[in-house]
């Protein structure tokens, strides 16, 4: 899927990990620190249904409280255009 954008704030996309029916995943890196990260997107036509993005946007808010070494670090939440997206720790290895 081609986005109209390549970065997302200061977070720049590289690689889709993930397209699934409500959510896109890039692997990426933030601009400046070149720190890797994952940026989930929820798409477009899943931001008609305002229940769905409250879900997502609940999801970003519970996983950013969340500090703990085995749970990656959210690193930011928001919205680019129509895609609200949330900021991951990116860790290399399985799921």
């Amino acid at each position: 899927m081609q986005l109209p954008f390549s970065q997302v704030d200061e977070y720049r996309l590289q690689q889709l990990i993930y397209d699934g029916p409500n959510t896109l995943v890039y692997r990426g890196y933030q601009a400046g620190e070149q720190r890797p990260v994952l940026v989930k997107l929820l798409r477009p036509q899943a931001t008609n249904q305002e229940e769905r993005v409250r879900r997502f946007q609940r999801e970003g808010r519970i996983c950013a409280r969340l500090k703990h070494p085995h749970i990656v670090d959210v690193y930011a939440t928001g919205q680019e255009g129509d895609y609200h997206y949330i900021i991951l720790e990116y860790v290399d290895g399985g799921n």
